[in-house]
Parts: C-alpha cells; structure tokens; sequence
C-alpha cells in the first residue's frame, strides 16, 4: 500500500480524533494566533492539506474564498462531509493534489495559505514552500505548522518507560505517525531556515501545546476547567523561551519580504 492508499484508508479513523481534547485545542491555539497575526481580512484562503476541514470551518466568519487540497480523496470527501453538517456558509471549492502540483492546477494568489502538519510527510520542504510562495498574495499570510521533532521522544519516556525508542529518536529525524507512514520530523530552527531561504520574512514564531505531552493523565484532560486553565497557559507560554522549544508542534507565520 502506498502513502497515497495509506491516508485513503486511513481517513475515517483520523477524522474521528478531531473531537480528543488535544487536538481541539490544536486547532484553537493556532485559530487564536492567526487571528492576532492578520491585518487585512483575506479574500481567498489556501488550505493545503486541509485533513477533516475543521480549520476551515474555524475561518468561515471572515466569509472568504476557500480551496481545500489535500493528497488524500477521502478526506476530502470526508471534509466536505463535514463542513456540510456543520454548516459552512463560505463559497469553496476541493482538489486532490500533493503541494509539488498546486502551481499546474490551480491559478491566482491567495491571501492566507495554511500549511499545517504537512512538512512531516513530504521529500521536499524547501521546495515545497517555495511553491507556496508563488501562490501567496504581496501582502498575504503563510501559517506553517509541524511537529517538533526535540518532543518526539516525551511519550515513548513519559507513557512506555520504552529507552530504546528515546534513543532512536534522539539520533534520527524519522518518526512513526498514526498513518503508519515514516515521518520526517524538524526542529523549529530547521523551518525557519527552510522559510528564509525561500527569501519569506518571518512574523511570529510559536509552539503549541508545550504543557500537554508533559501531563501524563489524559482523562482529566477532559474536564472543562482542567481544559480551560491549560489552554490559558498554552496561549501564555507560546512564544515564550524555552517553552516552544518543549511543545509538541511549531507554528510560523511568514509573508513576502
């Protein structure tokens, strides 16, 4: 089964973790953050590997023009699905296609280009974001989001006590997904350098979730005072040295110099 095959077959079971608590609040942190970051309403989103569609869904009050792409057809069936039953009012449209074909299949510039949680299962991140550049409006907003790979070995300490496996990720960047695909993970410090070279400034960076992996009860993740109060802190500690150094996932926010 190829990687392509993978995401199809694995699309229902992905769609249904959107609703754990962490993953929520995935999805809040950086919808909160975006917001702080935009200074002109964009007319037209660009959401490349845009999974259940809930980030989208999240942006339906600015009232834009959205594009859903994601390598998988299934989840882009499962997107439209979803954004159906929640009631998305925004005008959009869904393809499938990897980042490496965007430019021959679509055309204009965007105003807002979401590139989260995809770095980890492509060959190429440079060139990847040099693609995304030449679809980004003069002025517009590239929100890029990957896992940390310097976290990579907190569960496999924290919850399996499993020192092999710290060990291997301490001395490779690849990682294990959920997808059962190899992943290859990044520091901050390395997608800031992938950002540079394709000459795009750098805005604000942050980490999300630098609590979460480190609270190893997840049950009590579930109640709401529990979940407020970390979010909070979250939020707090985000753009905070050496905080975003510990959190799960890294977040950029890029434009044209």
């Amino acid at each position: 089964m190829n990687k392509q095959e993978r995401f199809n077959a694995e699309a229902s079971s992905w769609v249904k973790m959107k609703d754990l608590p962490w993953a929520k609040m995935r999805y809040e942190i950086s919808h909160h953050f975006l917001m702080e970051t935009i200074t002109e309403k964009p007319l037209k989103i660009l959401n490349v590997g845009c999974g259940d569609g809930i980030e989208s869904l999240l942006l339906d009050d600015l009232k834009a023009e959205h594009l859903l792409v994601d390598y998988s057809e299934e989840m882009i069936n499962q997107a439209e699905q979803f954004l159906s039953h929640a009631g998305f009012n925004s005008p959009y449209k869904a393809i499938v296609s990897n980042v490496y074909e965007l430019e021959s299949k679509i055309t204009g510039k965007y105003d807002l280009i979401l590139f989260h949680n995809v770095l980890e299962y492509i060959d190429d991140p440079k060139q990847a974001i040099a693609i995304l550049k030449s679809l980004l409006s003069d002025k517009g907003i590239l929100s890029i989001r990957h896992l940390n790979r310097y976290t990579n070995m907190v569960a496999p300490a924290l919850f399996q006590n499993n020192l092999d496996i710290v060990e291997k990720y301490l001395k490779t960047p690849e990682f294990d997904s959920s997808f059962d695909i190899t992943m290859m993970t990044y520091t901050g410090e390395e997608v800031e350098e992938f950002i540079t070279q394709n000459g795009l400034d750098c805005l604000h960076r942050y980490g999300v979730m630098s609590l979460n992996n480190y609270i190893v009860n997840n049950e009590i993740k579930y109640e709401p005072d529990f979940y407020n109060k970390q979010k909070e802190l979250e939020i707090y500690m985000a753009d905070k040295f050496p905080y975003y150094h510990m959190a799960r996932f890294g977040l950029f926010y890029c434009k044209k110099k």
